[in-house]
């Protein structure tokens, strides 16, 4: 075999992005909260960058005040007055200097910057064992509590077992080994902390802790030991007879039950709620006497600050550059990116406003009646109508959210799949029928409830098109029980 090397001509056609086109494509996608973080971010990295507010205004020079008129030559001070001022400034350096040595001076950014830190919530474990330690016990049983607590999962529950925990504990070679029922005795212990209920190691003790003491025979407790299934399962008829008691107070003692919370833990941490910011705010406009109600559609931008260019930067490109080539392409590349960056967003608002605008024109049905009017929409459509590629609109709706008089929505929310009505010919979307479905379930004979085939004719009637395994999918993303739990007797 002969290895030898060779030129060959070859004609191809690539793609190939453009940074500007990829800076575009990044700036439109982020949501609005991102987006000022980027600019906050650009303005520290960008000398050339800067706010529109900073930027002094046109004809006004560092030198605008020696211009003004001379102002009239000031009084002689008052020595009285003068030594008062003095004083006071003395005082107050002293007390800054004082704070500073003890480390409460509050100019210091870091500090500063812990105080405006959102402090963390108090977690579940952390709060039994706060609870735990005020507890007359002593140091070995702290020392199983603060195993026991922090192995409590969120939701309030011990996931395992008391041989499983004592393992997971350091020994100490001074003392004996733990036993299972010294774990026992300490995990007693914190089940009777708060929330009632924690602390459990199944559903039935969960429920039976915050039951509390009860006397012999009590019927919530024999559900609970004996008919928790059964409960689940809405089989109160065989309760009745197992157990000889009344369907009535059967009933009775399982609206008690339905009063306990089974995952006590869930009251406490988690994360907290992130504020939404809507991008596209939605006004209704009061048309004229006799005219329907119209609606005005804007993109928010009062979150976003107005960017320039700085006027100094740019006057000292022209003086110096033109002598030092280094400066000269160093403060070209920062204009070069400013302006790329000013550019993006105000092309990222002009085609956020359009897709809006092309949006809510459709979903116009929406916007007067409500959920259950919502059209189907596919990208597709928006996307021919304002002349962008789909790609393009489907990164102008990412993680953006529009202001409404029926509400704040993702825009993604108004972009869904429909059935065509045998009645009409026109098309409804799946938010509609999942609006029909709960008025079906909402509307029927809870003696005697609508099975999901009893519901699809219900639909087809209404001239919706749905298939008895598509009510059933939605009947479980909606939460609805079966029709055998949904009956009462």
């Amino acid at each position: 075999m002969k290895l030898e090397f060779r030129q060959h001509l070859r004609m191809s056609q690539e793609l190939r992005l453009a940074p500007q086109m990829i800076q575009s494509m990044e700036i439109l996608q982020l949501a609005t909260l991102e987006l000022r973080r980027r600019i906050e971010q650009e303005l520290e990295e960008n000398p050339v960058l800067e706010l529109a507010a900073e930027v002094p205004e046109e004809g006004a020079t560092a030198e605008a005040p020696a211009l003004e008129a001379p102002a009239a030559e000031p009084e002689e001070p008052d020595p009285i007055e003068a030594a008062r001022e003095a004083a006071w400034e003395r005082d107050w350096q002293e007390s800054r200097e004082a704070a500073r040595s003890r480390g409460g001076d509050g100019e210091d950014p870091k500090m500063e910057a812990m105080n405006n830190t959102a402090a963390r919530p108090m977690s579940l474990q952390d709060f039994l064992h706060g609870q735990f330690l005020l507890l007359e016990s002593t140091d070995r049983e702290r020392r199983i509590a603060r195993n026991l607590v922090y192995n409590i999962d969120d939701a309030g529950y011990l996931p395992y077992t008391l041989e499983q925990v004592i393992e997971s504990m350091d020994p100490d070679p001074a003392e004996a080994p733990v036993a299972p029922a010294e774990v026992e005795a300490v995990l007693h212990r914190i089940q009777t902390l708060d929330p009632p209920g924690v602390g459990a190691r199944d559903l039935r003790e969960c429920l039976l802790l915050q039951l509390g003491p009860t006397p012999p025979g009590d019927l919530a407790r024999t559900l609970i030991e004996r008919y928790l299934e059964d409960v689940e399962a809405n089989r109160f008829p065989k309760i009745a007879k197992e157990t000889g008691r009344p369907l009535e107070e059967i009933k009775a003692a399982v609206e008690a039950l339905a009063a306990l919370n089974p995952k006590p833990g869930m009251v406490f941490g988690g994360e907290a709620t992130p504020a939404i910011h809507p991008d596209v705010v939605v006004e209704a406009v009061e048309g004229p006497e006799g005219q329907p109600v119209d609606y005005e559609v804007s993109v928010e931008g009062s979150a976003l600050p107005e960017l320039r260019l700085s006027p100094f930067y740019g006057d000292r490109m022209k003086k110096e550059g033109g002598e030092d080539p280094q400066v000269r392409e160093y403060l070209k590349r920062k204009v070069e990116s400013a302006r790329w960056l000013i550019d993006a967003i105000r092309q990222r608002q002009e085609t956020l406003l359009k897709v809006a605008r092309c949006v809510f024109r459709r979903q116009r049905a929406f916007l007067d009646q409500g959920s259950s009017h919502l059209s189907p929409l596919k990208m597709q459509e928006v996307a021919d109508e304002v002349g962008v590629h789909v790609s393009t609109v489907s990164r102008a709706i990412s993680e953006k959210y529009a202001q409404t008089p029926r509400g704040i929505f993702a825009l993604k929310y108004f972009f869904t799949g429909g059935t065509q009505s045998a009645a009409t010919g026109e098309m409804a979307s799946w938010e509609t029928v999942k609006r029909k479905v709960l008025d079906c379930v909402a509307l029927e004979d809870k003696r005697n409830p609508l099975s999901d085939g009893d519901i699809e004719e219900k639909l087809k009637a209404d001239g919706l098109d749905v298939a008895r395994r598509t009510v059933t999918k939605y009947r479980k993303l909606l939460k609805i029980p079966s029709s055998r739990q949904r009956r009462q007797y």
